[in-house]
């Protein structure tokens, strides 16, 4: 990946432009949707080395889940 990606949200009418990162973490959940550990396994996958600066790749995820479901572009369910 490189370079930006734009997100539309028809329904505020805003664009918001993503990192590869954060491109990355939302093409890495699945359309039934995933936890974030879930989510951090599958990028664990995908790319061979992932710099964290020595955080949990989890904890990451979970924050930018976070921050994508502030903006409106995710939704928070809980699975039965």
């Amino acid at each position: 990946m490189n370079g930006l990606t734009l997100v539309h949200h028809r329904l505020s009418g805003e664009t918001h432009i993503l990192s590869d990162e954060a491109q990355a973490i939302l093409e890495a959940i699945p359309p039934e949707g995933a936890a974030a550990h879930e989510v951090a396994e599958t990028l664990e996958g995908q790319f061979d080395k992932i710099d964290t600066d020595g955080r949990p790749l989890e904890a990451i995820v979970h924050l930018r889940l976070e921050e994508f479901r502030a903006l409106g572009l995710l939704e928070r369910y809980e699975r039965e």
